[in-house]
């Protein structure tokens, strides 16, 4: 029998071999990335970074809009709390900055034409230094005017001003003035205090002798019947040295704008804010206008009758006489030379 060849079809062998010229055989290789992406021309390059570029803008643009929206929304929101904050807050902070520094809230000086007995500096002080002296009722008759006080009462003032203003730090020479047609020298004395400085105004007066005297009742800033009776409820009427601004505070008796005129009151020897009115177009109106009109500080020092009034708050009082233009009271009371065109330093 005839014996047949086996044939394994489409079987290759395990084994390849190469013939010389031929491609190597390395099997299976992965495409790289990016061999089938066709080729992008520089006018396509350039069109895709244009419209990126307005995807940016527009993003850029909507985000800017909205900063810019929400700093208005909160500032507007600032801007409204001020508004509504801002009369308490320049009420208080102006008079009570005021108060502390009294001594920074003198008007301009004007001085005093023709005064051939005018004080110098170094005079002037030697005349403050002894009277704040003073120890004895003599004493006190031959260097101060003690006004309203008793000599008693000036000599107990001074032998208890150590512990109440502390020590004497420096003497502020200013000058000679004019107010309720007088002529005065005024020096500012500085005392260390207890928690914070405390500033007194001695003011120099030409007694009938023509001898320069320290005017007691503006030095001490003299309250007639005195702040504690006046604010305990004893005494409804008072004579008090003050500083006095102009205030925007209507209530009770005193809220028609168009009948009363509003005034802060300060004074350093109590802690409460006072608010004082008198009539429109009253000569206590004219003479308090006036004397603001003098000064650049904003407030002026002035001697003021004021009383309390049934329904008002207890710290509204109602301005009844402007006695003085500062704190040294004159021949005239300054509110009636006002009224008689007069004014006594104009």
């Amino acid at each position: 029998m005839k014996r047949k060849d086996h044939i394994q079809r489409n079987v290759k062998s395990g084994q390849t071999f190469r013939e010389k010229g031929s491609a190597p055989i390395i099997g299976h290789v992965a495409r790289m990335p990016g061999a089938s992406i066709r080729p992008v021309s520089p006018e396509q390059v350039e069109q895709e970074v244009s419209s990126f570029g307005k995807r940016v803008n527009r993003r850029s643009g909507t985000w800017i809009v909205s900063v810019i929206l929400a700093g208005a929304t909160i500032l507007l929101i600032v801007v409204a709390f001020y508004l509504w904050l801002s009369p308490f807050l320049d009420r208080r902070d102006k008079m009570t900055a005021i108060a502390e520094r009294e001594r920074e809230s003198l008007a301009p000086i004007k001085p005093v034409e023709n005064e051939p007995e005018a004080l110098t500096e170094k005079s002037a002080l030697s005349i403050i230094k002894r009277a704040l002296a003073a120890s004895s009722v003599a004493e006190v008759e031959a260097r101060i005017i003690p006004g309203s006080a008793s000599p008693d009462e000036v000599l107990q003032f001074l032998k208890a001003m150590p512990e109440r203003d502390g020590k004497i730090e420096r003497y502020d020479w200013v000058g000679t003035l004019n107010k309720n047609g007088i002529p005065l020298e005024l020096t500012t004395i500085a005392f260390s205090g207890k928690e914070k400085p405390v500033y007194r105004m001695a003011i120099l007066v030409r007694d009938e002798d023509r001898g320069w005297k320290l005017d007691f009742e503006a030095f001490a800033r003299w309250a007639k019947p005195g702040w504690d009776e006046f604010l305990t409820g004893s005494a409804e009427e008072i004579v008090v040295r003050v500083l006095v601004g102009q205030d925007q505070y209507y209530n009770g008796p005193f809220q028609d704008e168009t009948q009363w005129q509003s005034f802060g009151l300060v004074s350093p020897d109590v802690d409460q804010l006072f608010s004082g009115y008198c009539r429109v177009g009253s000569p206590q109106q004219r003479a308090i206008l006036s004397s603001l009109a003098d000064t650049a500080r904003g407030m002026a020092r002035l001697t003021l009758k004021i009383r309390k009034v049934e329904g008002a708050g207890p710290r509204q009082t109602e301005i009844v006489r402007v006695l003085a233009q500062d704190w040294v009271m004159g021949p005239t009371a300054f509110d009636e030379a006002i009224q008689k065109n007069a004014v006594p330093n104009e």
